[in-house]
């Protein structure tokens, strides 16, 4: 019936769509396109591969402080772990930027509470601090003056951030690399929304040993 032959059609556009937005994730090449997502250039591994970063939410909020102008109410956003499974042996790793453009979400992009990016730039690339079991990283602060007046800021701030450059370099495809070097430690992408969801990538800068860091004290 004319019915059954338009849901087959139908089935059969959204099946094309949907694999030519995943492309092909296994691909070591970075203009080939992947399913949505963050991933990481392994360009020390052999052959070269495109390492995916699942996103992870926070495992908790804590804070600090008394609420006073010099020891304001700190907010700390908790991840899970002392450090991250993603092991990088690069100080200047590059990462590439997968996003579907023509995602329905978009529609709400730019709202407080949406948790859909079209942009490397709607994210801060951050560095976790090290406590005990977890990592953490101080996500909003606020305090009290003139009596019951009260100063508060939510989001990273931009002084904790990590400069980044971004160059786009196909439909949704992003390639975005630190400004600087990175020391050893812990660090992530996030995406904040004012609800305080996020969306964290998280990686590892590893400790170079003597020869990894002449050949990377040269290449720069």
């Amino acid at each position: 019936s004319d019915f059954v032959t338009s849901a087959m059609v139908r089935r059969c556009a959204t099946l094309a769509d949907e694999r030519g937005i995943a492309g092909d994730s296994s691909s070591p090449d970075p203009l080939v396109k992947h399913a949505p997502g963050i991933y990481l250039m392994a360009n020390w591994t052999t052959p070269n591969k495109l390492q995916v970063l699942r996103p992870s939410k926070s495992s908790g909020m804590k804070s600090t402080g008394n609420g006073s102008v010099i020891f304001p109410f700190m907010y700390k956003m908790v991840v899970s772990g002392n450090v991250s499974r993603i092991q990088v042996p690069n100080a200047m790793p590059a990462f590439y930027f997968y996003f579907n453009v023509s995602d329905a979400k978009v529609s709400d992009f730019g709202l407080e509470n949406s948790l859909a990016a079209q942009s490397p730039d709607e994210f801060s690339l951050v560095r976790l601090k090290q406590k005990g079991d977890s990592r953490e990283i101080v996500i909003g602060k606020a305090s009290f003056y003139e009596g019951m007046q009260i100063s508060a800021r939510k989001g990273v701030d931009p002084k904790n951030t990590i400069a980044f450059s971004t160059d786009s370099i196909g439909s949704g495809i992003f390639k975005v690399t630190p400004s600087n070097s990175l020391p050893a430690g812990e660090y992530a992408f996030l995406f904040t929304g004012s609800n305080t969801s996020a969306r964290v990538y998280e990686f590892s800068i590893a400790s170079l040993s003597p020869p990894e860091a002449a050949v990377e004290k040269t290449s720069r």
